[in-house]
């Protein structure tokens, strides 16, 4: 059985609104991937004490 990865937009538009309102950054899949070389010092010195 695969993983069904369809995007529900009704859903994803309640998630980005959601997050928006508590100031949640979500981060890009770039992101994600090579954190050092694109999330900004901004947000990387923010969670510098996290984990």
């Amino acid at each position: 059985m695969l993983i069904d990865l369809t995007m529900n937009q009704e859903q994803l538009v309640d998630v980005v609104e959601r997050a928006q309102e508590q100031n949640i950054v979500i981060p890009t899949f770039k992101q994600l991937r090579e954190p050092n070389k694109y999330v900004p010092e901004k947000i990387k010195k923010a969670l510098k004490d996290v984990g």
